[in-house]
C-alpha cells in the first residue's frame, strides 16, 4: 500500500517478514535498503512513534481513564492548539492564579 507521500508502508498487524516479502523486487527509491539487507538483519522498531497522554478536559488532576487519550506528539499538539482548548487552558491558568469562576445557572 502506498501512503499519500509515496512510501510503501506496512499493513496493520502485518509481520515484518511478510512485509519484506511483499515489497521485495518493487522498483521504489525507498526500498533499496530492503534489497541490500538480509531479512534476518532487519530489526523491529516497536517505538517508532512515542505516544503521549492527553487530558481531554485539560485538567492534569483528572486522571480518570475516560479523560485520558493516547496520542502521538503531533496529534497531541494539534489537539492542544484547537481554539476551544486554548480558551480552556487560559481559563484554568487564571483560576490557578486566583480568578474566581462565574457560576451561570
Amino acid at each position: 500500500m502506498l501512503a499519500e507521500y509515496g512510501r510503501i508502508r506496512r499493513q496493520p498487524k502485518e509481520e515484518l517478514a511478510d512485509f519484506v516479502v511483499r515489497i521485495e523486487g518493487q522498483n521504489n527509491q525507498f526500498l533499496d535498503w530492503v534489497n541490500q539487507t538480509a531479512i534476518s538483519n532487519i530489526d523491529e522498531h516497536p517505538q517508532r512513534f512515542t505516544l503521549t497522554v492527553a487530558h481531554l478536559d485539560h485538567r492534569p488532576e483528572n486522571c480518570k481513564r475516560s479523560n485520558l487519550k493516547a496520542l502521538c506528539a503531533p496529534c497531541h499538539c494539534r489537539y492542544d492548539l484547537q481554539p476551544s482548548s486554548m480558551f480552556i487552558k487560559q481559563q484554568l491558568k487564571l483560576e490557578r492564579q486566583g480568578q474566581l469562576r462565574l457560576e451561570v445557572a
